[in-house]
């Protein structure tokens, strides 16, 4: 919700999203796009902080969740890295696993370590690694 993206990587219209879901401004129905069934974050609070009072940290996430889990047998939710906010490990204290993304020639070693420490700590499920953005003559 920081940094949107997926409307433009789908080629969508901006409209409602996953901000206004959580505020209860639209449902789900009015949110969930086919035919990958996704929700984009299309609109921007001016003001970045206004996130938090409808954020995934949120009782509305929660409930929006549990019907998501009745509806479908997959849902993936991206989060910013875990070393830049909070957010990605209080969602992941929600979530069955985390899938953990490393950006090759970009997230250094010891910041993947320490990532993946904080997640351990706060005891969240790692059930898999993506290395993405690699170029095979670096490998």
């Amino acid at each position: 919700m920081r940094r949107p993206g997926l409307a433009r990587g789908f080629n969508l219209p901006y409209g409602p999203g996953l901000a206004e879901l959580l505020d209860r401004q639209v449902s789900p129905a009015d949110v969930i796009l086919p035919p990958a069934w996704r929700i984009c974050r299309c609109s921007r609070p001016a003001n970045p902080d206004e996130i938090r009072g409808t954020s995934c940290l949120s009782r509305a996430w929660e409930q929006f969740l549990a019907s998501a889990k009745s509806q479908f047998d997959y849902i993936l939710v991206d989060t910013p890295a875990v070393m830049a906010t909070d957010d990605a490990t209080a969602l992941a204290l929600k979530a069955d696993g985390v899938v953990f993304v490393v950006r090759a020639l970009s997230t250094s070693a010891r910041v993947a370590r320490a990532a993946l420490s904080l997640l351990r700590q706060r005891r969240v499920r790692v059930i898999g690694l993506i290395f993405n953005r690699a170029v095979s003559s670096t490998l």
